[in-house]
């Protein structure tokens, strides 16, 4: 799921990405090659 999210300093907005995975280590293995290519990521548990 992809969408745009205002920040509340400023205009512009951010985009967040919702990507399931397996597991938590997945999750975690796919944040790091996000990472490693400039992006930032944050593994949060399911509700």
């Amino acid at each position: 799921v992809v969408s745009l999210v205002r920040s509340p300093l400023g205009r512009s907005g951010i985009h967040a990405v919702r990507i399931g995975a397996d597991s938590r280590e997945a999750a975690e293995g796919i944040c790091a090659r996000l990472r490693s290519a400039g992006g930032s990521c944050v593994v949060m548990r399911n509700r």
